[in-house]
């Protein structure tokens, strides 16, 4: 059954089907037999109170009491339309009236209940519900549930506008009564579809609401079997006591309306205030609009006026004509709601009503304190208060419209697209951006935000060699090759400001004709070239269509291609600000280099001269003496080759980083033992530990360690770890060198009591040339050379070195060799 009524082809025959229920109903008003006077419900009965035409039932007079018609006790208003249901226009009908304190029986000739001004209206706010629902079901996709309740709201309301109460018995008896009924079940079903219809616009708010609306249509439709058998129960043959029942059920049915209705727009007013998308505010925006005007009007006017007295506010032609504006309002908003500035309608109605309101009661308050203080009004003094008056009104007017204008503006319409406001913002905001990435998100998620495509995106060419980049998107992710070579090419040879497939622009725009396919494969269906002055194009704003359907317009374009203008002035500003930032920091980090390589030059050659004039020094000795003892000259024949190592190991480490720095650096690996390296080192530097006054505690594992790696090379890093340990540790002279296997690898590990180095040095200690801040530390010398060293051998044997240290508590340098190649 539900697969039936959600085929289009299917909904069209019945909606045919309808179409005739609905005109058969209109000729049953049309035949609608009545009196064209005015009743009203009293204590004392139902009382003649307009007669509109007296020539036509000139016994019938105002204030008669109707007692019964044609036998029938009449009780209410809507008794005596039951009992005239029954009959035909120019039928007589025999009413049994009260006028002062006697009984008078008077025939009528019935006439024509409705005017004809009522039987347009309904021509033509029935049918228009009827056509706004094929149109939005037409117009949107096959599966959108949203358009086919719509559909059968707008059906069912037609049906109720058509098919109301009239004269059941003009055809055929069954066929009357078919229409009554069809009445009634429009009745119990258009408050559900409208509930059903707020739980899915604009989007779904109750994952499980299908079970509470089904509920509901069950209800209603038990409730609608109910009502139909009390209406043919009252109807044949006619019992008032029956219609009775019925009345006061049906009654309950119109609070069961007016709960859904109010229950439908809590909805729809909550899904607006939890709206994010403008694109769904202003959708929001339609049907609230449409509600403030009809459903509101319909509840306030008639429903609850029957309700509490039978009688409603205002003509029947009034209700219907408010009527009109729903299907109108509603199908903009689920088809296309750009047609109309919605923020226009909504922004000057509510403030016009608002200063109304406020002058309305300024107004009043003046004639009442006028009142107060004058006590009796005469005609003169009431023309000099209402003049007063009206000259405040006049000098509040404008002001007070000014005042309500910019805070209707800043409460409830505060993203609205205005062209010169957005041309004013982007104009201040761009001027603020110092980075293309930041330029680029604010662009894409401003021009989002006002125009609402289905995707945006600003590509530029960046990089070495050049190419497109994705520089701030919004439903953009990539871009296909045979794309970006087409705006490579049109970034050549492009001269108009915008290139678009035509179809999405508005008549009279000039553009570039796009490659459709192209544009088509990534959904892009305009492109704004951004050309600086230097190159031909650096960029290109891509829009996809507007979410709404909308075609982009003159006022769009403009605004594009204005931010467009100011984007690429921008990123002129900020391409040149990233080149003079770089310059300037080429030249801090040439003038920093010159510093540390000068520092270097001093700090190498003062090193350098140190073991030189030792040797210089021994060597005059040996030379010049000739009473050295045998042990003195072994003495300064040893210190000459200590300061020979030295020199050697100065020099050495120079030239390894030079090589290191050329990144021409040369490892030769081979199986050694770690343990041979260990005692060689300590050979070599044997001496300066001695000279230093140093304890050297060494702990070596008993078995050797052979491992594949660059013999030199360990040697050159070990010897830089014990040298720093001499050379910074001015009081505690003791240095710990152990040796020892943890999980895959082996730990060479050199422990200082020395001065330590700060956390914040350690991070940079690696760097070459670095220096710490620290003044003791500078007073030591050194190239700053060495730990450099020890990370390039320690990585390029797949390794790593690590330091713990507390300034004042020495330092722990361990250098990690992996076991992969252990032999």
């Amino acid at each position: 059954m539900y697969n039936f009524f959600t085929k289009k082809t299917n909904i069209y025959i019945f909606d045919a089907l309808i179409g005739i229920i609905c005109f058969a109903g209109i000729y049953q008003v049309y035949n609608k037999a009545g009196i064209d006077a005015k009743f009203n419900k009293t204590n004392e009965g139902i009382i003649i109170t307009d007669i509109k035409n007296k020539s036509k039932i000139k016994e019938i007079k105002n204030g008669d009491i109707i007692q019964n018609i044609n036998g029938i006790d009449v009780n209410t208003v809507e008794d005596i339309e039951f009992i005239l249901d029954q009959y035909a226009i120019g039928e007589q009908a025999t009413y049994l009236i009260k006028r002062n304190g006697r009984e008078i029986v008077i025939p009528v000739i019935l006439e024509r209940y409705n005017t004809i001004s009522y039987l347009i209206t309904l021509l033509v706010v029935g049918p228009l519900f009827f056509i706004m629902g094929i149109f939005v079901l037409n117009k949107r996709p096959a599966n959108d549930l949203i358009a086919l309740i719509f559909h059968w709201m707008s059906i069912a309301v037609s049906v109720h506008i058509c098919v109301t109460f009239g004269r059941y018995t003009v055809f055929p008896i069954i066929f009357g009564y078919t229409l009554r009924l069809i009445f009634l079940l429009a009745s119990a079903l258009t408050p559900v579809l409208f509930l059903h219809f707020s739980f899915l616009f604009p989007q779904k708010k109750w994952y499980n609401y299908y079970k509470f609306i089904r509920g509901l249509y069950i209800f209603f439709l038990l409730y609608f079997v109910y009502m139909a058998c009390l209406f043919i129960i009252a109807a044949e043959p006619v019992s008032i006591d029956a219609f009775h029942h019925f009345l006061h059920i049906y009654n309950i049915g119109r609070l069961l309306f007016v709960s859904c209705m109010i229950l439908g727009v809590i909805n729809i007013i909550n899904s607006y205030r939890k709206a994010i998308e403008e694109s769904e505010r202003r959708k929001l925006r339609w049907v609230i609009l449409g509600l403030a005007i009809a459903p509101l009007n319909f509840i306030v006017l008639w429903q609850i006026p029957h309700i509490i007295t039978s009688a409603p506010l205002v003509r029947g032609e009034v209700i219907l004509l408010s009527a009109a504006i729903v299907p109108l309002t509603f199908s903009i908003s689920i088809v296309r709601y750009h047609i109309l500035d919605i923020d226009y309608i909504f922004n000057r109605s509510t403030v016009y009503f608002l200063v109304l309101s406020i002058i309305l009661f300024i107004y009043s308050g003046i004639v009442v304190t006028a009142a107060t203080i004058i006590g009796t009004f005469t005609i003169k003094s009431s023309l000099i208060i209402s003049a007063i008056a009206a000259v405040i009104i006049a000098l509040l007017f404008e002001p007070a419209r000014r005042i309500t204008q910019q805070f209707v503006d800043k409460k409830f319409f505060h993203v609205r697209y205005n062209y010169r406001i957005a041309q004013r913002e982007f104009s201040a905001a761009i001027d603020n951006f110092i980075d293309l990435s930041s330029l680029a998100k604010f662009i894409i998620n401003k021009l989002n935000e006002l125009l609402q495509p289905e995707r945006i995106a600003l590509i530029t060419l960046e990089g070495s060699p050049v190419r497109w980049n994705l520089t701030a998107e919004k439903n953009l992710n990539q871009l296909y090759p045979a794309l970006k070579r087409y705006f490579t090419k049109t970034s050549v040879h492009s001269i108009r400001s915008i290139i678009a497939i035509p179809k999405y622009l508005e008549a009279g725009i000039l553009s570039e004709k796009a490659d459709e396919k192209l544009f088509n494969s990534n959904n892009i269906v305009l492109a704004i070239p951004l050309k600086m002055q230097k190159v031909k194009n650096t960029g290109f704003l891509l829009l996809g269509p507007k979410k709404s359907g909308y075609l982009y317009c003159f006022e769009d374009i403009d605004l594009i291609k204005t931010v467009a203008s100011q984007t690429t002035s921008a990123m002129e500003r900020i391409y040149l600000q990233q080149d003079l930032l770089i310059q300037y920091a080429e030249t801090q980090r040439l003038e920093e280099l010159n510093k540390l390589k000068s520092y270097f030059v001093s700090s190498v050659s003062h090193d350098l001269q140190t073991p030189l004039t030792s040797i210089k020094m021994f060597a005059e000795l040996l030379q010049t003496k000739t009473d050295i003892s045998k042990n003195d000259k072994q003495e300064y024949l040893d210190i000459i080759q200590g300061e020979s190592d030295r020199l050697s190991r100065l020099i050495n480490n120079v030239l390894s980083f030079s090589r290191i720095e050329r990144g021409a650096k040369e490892y030769h690996f081979s199986p050694v033992s770690l343990n041979s390296i260990v005692d060689n080192v300590l050979r070599t530097m044997q001496y300066q530990i001695e000279q230093n006054g140093f304890e050297l505690e060494v702990q070596l594992p008993e078995n050797e360690i052979i491992i594949n790696i660059d013999a030199d090379s360990i040697a050159e890093a070990l010897t830089n770890l014990l040298d720093n340990a001499i050379k910074y540790s001015l009081g505690k002279k003791n240095i710990t060198l152990t040796m020892f296997q943890e999980q895959d690898c082996v730990v060479i590990q050199v422990k200082d009591n020395g001065i330590g180095i700060s956390e914040k040095d350690q991070k940079k200690i690696y760097s070459a040339f670095f220096r710490s801040g620290d003044k003791k530390i500078q007073t030591l010398g050194g190239a700053g050379l060495g730990l450099t060293q020890v990370q390039h051998i320690a990585e390029a044997h797949n390794g790593r070195v690590t330091v713990k240290s507390k300034p004042g508590s020495g330092s722990t340098f361990s250098l990690f060799l992996p076991l992969e190649g252990e032999k």
